[in-house]
């Protein structure tokens, strides 16, 4: 972890130093080694808290927002607490995820947070960036920046992985632009945005981001209101199709008769 308690303070990890657990008050030891980066670790057992991990990844996301906000211990009506990598001062929770998360952990995730957000890192799987990229070039655009993606999106392992997310799910593959994901009642969409926007959302409330989401969700309303229209339509000349087929049988079935 990033933080212990010393005098009901938090702190950064620094050599000599002996704090407690800000989730659960145990004691806790400055590890300041050459390799791994500073961190405090519990004396007694490895973490208090199973979702816990930490990256260097994790700590250069967690440094863009307010000391404050970071590795927030977050708690439930019913006593469960967690440490939520970031919390912002409107309640989202940030979860940066690096390594490979089983979906019934995801789902108990976002359950538990409600209003998240997860930021993957998609550099993780050295074939995960070509593989959207292939996605993408056969998407159908929407816009310039949004694309739907056909139905064969699950030759991805990034979209197999999160697909099913019931949350805002952001894939960072180091570069400026981050990539939005965007499942809707089985039709998926994906879209790309600048990530400093993202960043910025995020700390104030306000930025380019504030105008890009609502317009990315009326884009992808409106696509999906065209989608079904079609839907509709090719039912209604299908059954159309099948009555006029059948009224030429019985007509062809009348004829025949008269021959007799």
């Amino acid at each position: 972890m990033k933080f212990a308690l010393i005098n009901g303070q938090r702190q950064e990890a620094r050599p000599g130093l002996r704090g407690t657990c800000p989730a659960c008050g145990d004691p806790m030891v400055a590890r300041c080694g050459k390799v791994r980066i500073r961190h405090w670790a519990h004396l007694a057992k490895l973490v208090c808290d199973p979702w816990w991990e930490e990256t260097p990844w994790h700590r250069e996301w967690k440094a863009l927002f307010p000391i404050e906000w970071q590795e927030f211990v977050q708690h439930s009506s019913s006593g469960e607490k967690h440490i939520a990598d970031v919390r912002t001062e409107r309640g989202y929770v940030l979860e940066f995820q690096h390594s490979p998360l089983d979906p019934q952990e995801r789902k108990a995730r976002e359950e538990f947070y409600q209003r998240m957000v997860w930021v993957v890192d998609g550099m993780r799987r050295s074939r995960d960036k070509s593989e959207l990229l292939r996605t993408i070039e056969d998407a159908t655009p929407i816009n310039p920046t949004l694309w739907r993606l056909r139905g064969f999106w699950d030759e991805c392992a990034l979209l197999r992985d999160w697909c099913g997310s019931r949350v805002q799910v952001v894939f960072d593959f180091g570069v400026n632009d981050l990539w939005f994901l965007f499942p809707v009642d089985g039709t998926v969409y994906v879209a790309i945005f600048p990530r400093a926007a993202f960043i910025e959302f995020h700390r104030t409330g306000s930025g380019a981001f504030a105008q890009f989401y609502p317009s990315l969700v009326h884009a992808v309303t409106d696509d999906l209101a065209k989608l079904r229209a079609r839907a509709l339509l090719d039912q209604h000349q299908a059954r159309t199709l099948v009555a006029t087929g059948f009224q030429r049988y019985v007509a062809w079935r009348q004829r025949s008769r008269r021959r007799f």
